[in-house]
């Protein structure tokens, strides 16, 4: 049974910022999106303290949805957890979830994502799987809550599907 608590974690285009709305809508459990609370409008982002000010101000609740996957406060942020979903989707689904955003309005993020900014993200998570998945691997197995892993679109279709709660 899925926590009140809940990080959403997984390469970028993955689906994280689609789920932990969906998850919010269904169960009513506020969403916050990690890219909301890091990213200034003018594409600056926050320093690392004042994002762990704003993730402390989250953690004092006692139910939310964090999506997002930042590396460098990863660890941090499995502290306040009990539940981790992780989008383990392929490497194609991904890329092809950066391109349908781009030079769209988004409400996970401030800024609209220009061709740029997505060729740039799609270089980086070509390398996702070597460079990133083995830490997210190594911190779910020393998780002690529960940890749900999806693979594929069709599994977070029907993990919506489910009662969840």
């Amino acid at each position: 049974m899925m926590g009140k608590k809940i990080l959403i974690i997984g390469c970028p285009g993955s689906g994280k910022s689609y789920l932990g709305k969906r998850l919010a809508d269904k169960t009513k459990i506020p969403c916050f999106h990690i890219d909301n609370l890091y990213w200034n409008n003018d594409k600056t982002h926050v320093e690392r303290d004042e994002l762990i000010k704003k993730y402390q101000d989250i953690f004092c609740l006692d139910e939310f949805i964090l999506e997002g996957n930042y590396q460098g406060t990863l660890e941090y942020r499995v502290k306040y957890a009990d539940t981790i979903i992780y989008l383990d989707l392929p490497l194609e689904d991904c890329i092809e979830g950066i391109k349908k955003r781009t030079n769209k309005e988004r409400f996970d993020i401030p800024w609209i994502q220009t061709e740029v900014d997505a060729d740039n993200l799609i270089d980086w998570i070509k390398e996702f799987d070597v460079r990133e998945k083995p830490v997210i691997i190594d911190i779910m197995n020393n998780f002690k809550g529960e940890v749900i892993t999806l693979h594929n679109k069709e599994e977070v279709n029907e993990y919506l599907k489910r009662g969840i709660v």
